[in-house]
């Protein structure tokens, strides 16, 4: 028996050709069927042209979880069954991605060095600057080296 694919992440496009001889075109049905083990089956009606092309859309089927099941072609012309068309189906993804773990290194710990001069070199220029009674550092300081609260309301000094 024949394989066919389909891919779940992807539409597909069935494409056939019929010959209908008795009936009229129009009077005719074409369904695409999937058959399942745990008898589930799922039918897709097709579009018959006048030149007996025959298209069928099958959406993306991600619901999926069966890897085989059985595709036929079912026809109803002038209310008479046929089925034309039978063979097996694998269900896959269009792109598959696999990960096996190797092995794992693992690295000392870097240190990471902290620029603790330039703390150090502008604590000590403040320091000097106050020391030395620079003009733009005399504003009055309480001991946590931040200015005193000035009390704008009564105009006082806290």
């Amino acid at each position: 028996m024949e394989r066919f694919t389909i891919l779940k992440n992807k539409g597909e496009l069935f494409k056939c050709q019929l010959q209908v001889e008795g009936a009229e075109i129009e009077d005719t049905t074409v369904r695409l069927c999937l058959e399942f083990d745990d008898n589930k089956n799922m039918y897709f009606y097709g579009h018959l042209e006048e030149d007996g092309v025959c298209s069928i859309k099958i959406p993306p089927l991600e619901n999926i979880e069966k890897e085989i099941g059985k595709l036929t072609i079912e026809v109803v012309a002038d209310s008479t069954f046929f089925k034309l068309y039978e063979c097996e189906v694998d269900f896959k993804h269009s792109v598959d991605v696999n990960m096996t773990h190797k092995e794992t290194t693992s690295r000392p710990a870097q240190k990471v060095k902290l620029a603790s001069n330039i703390v150090q070199e502008r604590t000590q220029e403040v320091t000097e600057s106050i020391k030395s009674g620079n003009k733009e550092n005399k504003a009055p300081q309480n001991k946590s080296g931040l200015p005193k609260f000035r009390d704008y309301y009564t105009n006082r000094k806290k």
